[in-house]
């Protein structure tokens, strides 16, 4: 009777670790579905600012952040069952993230505008490799909000790197 019992709970653990694995996974394909409207309401609505990227600087800012909290999410490889099983939420488990920070700065006639900064989870030397193969940064800023609304369009960053255009 005990075994059945054991039987049953251990199957209802590896049922809810991949229930909670697809909802994360749905949950995540629904924010980028909803970030590229966002995107698109972005790019055909607000004021488009084209910053030349010798203007755009990347800062390493990287951090740690607790593999416990419900804010973290694994950067490169999928958490097993036996790593959430191994979750202890009262523990403090500190992950390192690799993040950098854009700084672009608008200029107009030779006077500093605007500094417009964003934060992307990604390595320093992967951005800045990216960087320096655009020639400019879009940048929309919001005209019609009260708040210093604007978005830096990193999408770039999510491209893969053409080999080709070297070879030639």
């Amino acid at each position: 009777m005990t075994w059945t019992i054991n039987i049953i709970g251990i199957s209802l653990l590896v049922a809810l670790f991949y229930y909670r694995r697809h909802s994360q996974r749905k949950q995540r394909n629904l924010q980028s579905e909803k970030g590229a409207i966002f995107l698109e309401n972005v790019r055909v609505n607000w004021e488009k600012i084209e910053i030349d990227t010798s203007n755009c600087s990347v800062i390493k800012y990287d951090t740690k952040i607790d593999r416990n909290s419900p804010l973290y999410q694994p950067q490169h490889k999928e958490e097993s069952f036996f790593d959430w099983m191994n979750k202890d939420n009262n523990k403090v488990n500190l992950v390192d993230v690799a993040r950098s920070k854009f700084v672009c700065n608008y200029f107009q006639n030779g006077e500093l505008i605007k500094s417009f900064s964003r934060t992307v989870d990604i390595d320093i030397t992967v951005a800045q490799f990216k960087l320096k193969l655009r020639d400019y940064v879009n940048v929309y800023v919001n005209n019609h909000s009260i708040l210093d609304d604007y978005y830096i369009d990193l999408s770039f960053l999510q491209e893969k790197i053409d080999l080709q255009k070297f070879n030639n």
